[in-house]
């Protein structure tokens, strides 16, 4: 069991130089901060089930990003555990809203 005490195939330099840096996981850049209205236009759209997978995903994220008292908060990893994607795909949600709003989404 010599990968007990060691990541099993990373090189140490690589791994050293990783530490070094101090590099995080992963930093929110894009802060999702969903009004009443949205939130319940988000849900209404999830509850009809009407709209493509796609489209419900993506509410599915943005309601469990939400950065407001009444979000969960969570971030990508978390979401994505949750939702069975990627955390990039969590990541392009963050960030298409932030910059376009609900109807960038």
């Amino acid at each position: 069991m010599a990968c007990a005490t060691k990541l099993c195939g990373i090189n140490d330099s690589l791994l050293s130089r990783f530490e070094a840096t101090g590099a995080k996981v992963s930093k929110k850049r894009d802060v999702v901060k969903l009004s009443t209205d949205e939130r319940k236009r988000l849900e209404e759209l999830i509850r009809k089930g009407k709209s493509s997978g796609k489209k419900q995903l993506k509410a599915r994220i943005l309601l469990r990003a939400d950065e407001n008292p009444l979000g969960p908060k969570w971030n990508d990893p978390q979401i994505s555990e949750a939702l069975g994607t990627y955390p990039i795909m969590c990541a392009r949600v963050r960030q298409q809203f932030a910059q376009g709003g609900m109807d960038a989404v």
